[in-house]
């Protein structure tokens, strides 16, 4: 096991885990709510838009992962906000404004002048401000949230058998699939799971059935093989983790 990627859960870490399977689902987008197809089509183009945004950013992708999921919470529960513009334009505006809260959380350095600069955005700082606010009291001020990473250490040790995994391709799984919206409908304990299944199933391809005992006494195998396909059709690269 490469110590600079994983570490065996404390005691403490390994409790907070039930705490983690009782709250998750907090903090996912409501229930049901991307079975409207106007619901669909405004998901669809928020991702082309924080994908669009988050260009770049290659220091830390898992801006993407929380815009989305301050986005998924926020729309699910409140819909789009009234009064700013067309509908496009207020997608673009709340998508812009979770990406600013995600930012910084992850960098202490972040500005919001120089981000509206970057991204070439004319759209008034006071603004950006407004819909920080809203956002940021609708989610009650939860803004870190209970994500797939949070498990990672907790199930890992069941793959060690295996050969080992990369934390650094499981972590790309979790963020590229948070585009998907199929997936939104999965708790993050699920994506966890699922992520490390995934990148073992293609990377040990000889050793399924050791790989499917994980998960076989589960209910809700649909997760699993979904991921699995996602990865062969985005051509995430699996490699051996480093020692």
């Amino acid at each position: 096991m490469a110590v600079s990627e994983w570490k065996l859960p404390t005691r403490r870490e390994e409790e907070a885990v039930g705490k983690y399977l009782e709250e998750e689902r907090n903090f996912m987008a409501a229930e049901n709510y991307y079975v409207n197809d106007h619901a669909v089509q405004i998901r669809r183009y928020a991702v082309q838009l924080v994908t669009k945004f988050s260009q770049g950013n290659t220091d830390d992708a898992f801006v993407f992962y929380l815009a989305m999921n301050y986005f998924d919470r926020y729309v699910s529960r409140h819909g789009l906000p009234n009064n700013q513009g067309t509908e496009e334009d207020t997608i673009q505006w709340l998508v812009v404004c979770c990406i600013t809260i995600a930012s910084k959380m992850r960098r202490k350095s972040f500005t919001v002048d120089s981000f509206l600069a970057d991204k070439h955005l004319e759209i008034p700082l006071q603004r950006i401000m407004e819909g920080e606010l809203l956002i940021l009291n609708a989610l009650e001020w939860r803004m870190r949230p209970i994500t797939p990473i949070c498990y990672l250490d907790h199930y890992y040790p069941k793959f060690v058998a295996l050969g080992g995994l990369s934390r650094r391709c499981i972590n790309e799984i979790i963020v590229q699939s948070q585009g998907e919206l199929s997936f939104t409908r999965a708790r993050p304990s699920e994506i966890a799971l699922s992520s490390l299944v995934a990148a073992a199933t293609i990377l040990y391809p000889g050793q399924a059935s050791s790989i499917n005992d994980t998960v076989r006494s589960r209910n809700d195998t649909w997760i699993y093989h979904s991921y699995s396909g996602f990865c062969w059709l985005t051509n995430i690269v699996v490699v051996v983790p480093v020692s």
